[in-house]
């Protein structure tokens, strides 16, 4: 039986737990590096300073500070990557094509023909559909514009389209065969023997049937 796609109500959810588990593990992880600890430091006392009225204007601060910041975007993407690859690829491929954001909401990743997706597949959905488009372009309107389009009109995000999957809702079947089940109709009727002769002379016990 077939699946039905995710809600756009559901996308979203798992995309937003999802999303914070990834930068919760990436901002533990990235705590113990001495250069990220140090530049963040650096940067929140050059802020600091600014609320203060303490720090005039100064090229060479400004300049030293754009570097720490390109630095620390440097060292969380290195970080960010290899957890994006084991949360959203790895983990998925051995478990059941579910992250724990997507097992939360109960929706699952498949090919778009109803079979496992594979893992080039789920390479191209999370990482060119994903990381690249969704998270790193976000800044461009068209790009969350035609995330939402291709959800609505064709139940596949553009993450999906990319990749070649769908993102379905694995309770859908269950509820199709409940609706089905509730539609059905059994009948069971059983008759006493009337006669030919008169049969509109029958008694209403003669004709006896239940119906459930």
């Amino acid at each position: 039986m077939e699946y039905m796609n995710a809600r756009s109500s559901q996308r979203f959810l798992t995309y937003i737990i999802d999303f914070f588990l990834i930068q919760i593990v990436v901002s533990f992880i990235v705590s113990f590096i001495p250069a990220y600890v140090d530049g963040m430091e650096y940067i929140l006392e050059f802020y600091r300073s600014i609320l203060q009225g303490e720090l005039t204007e100064n090229i060479e601060i400004l300049t030293r500070v754009m570097k720490k910041a390109i630095k620390l975007l440097g060292i969380i993407l290195s970080v960010q990557f290899p957890v994006y690859i084991l949360y959203l690829v790895v983990l998925p491929h051995f478990w059941k094509n579910q992250t724990l954001g997507r097992m939360a909401t109960h929706v699952r990743v498949i090919s778009k023909d109803g079979k496992k997706a594979k893992v080039p597949q789920l390479m191209l959905r999370e990482l060119v559909g994903g990381l690249l488009l969704l998270n790193l372009c976000s800044g461009f309107f068209i790009i969350p514009l035609l995330y939402w389009y291709f959800s609505s009109t064709t139940g596949r995000s553009l993450a999906d389209m990319i990749g070649g999957t769908r993102l379905i809702d694995t309770q859908s079947k269950l509820s199709v065969e409940k609706q089905e089940e509730n539609t059905r109709e059994y009948v069971d009727a059983y008759f006493k023997e009337v006669s030919t002769e008169n049969p509109e002379s029958a008694t209403e016990e003669e004709t006896e049937y239940k119906v459930i």
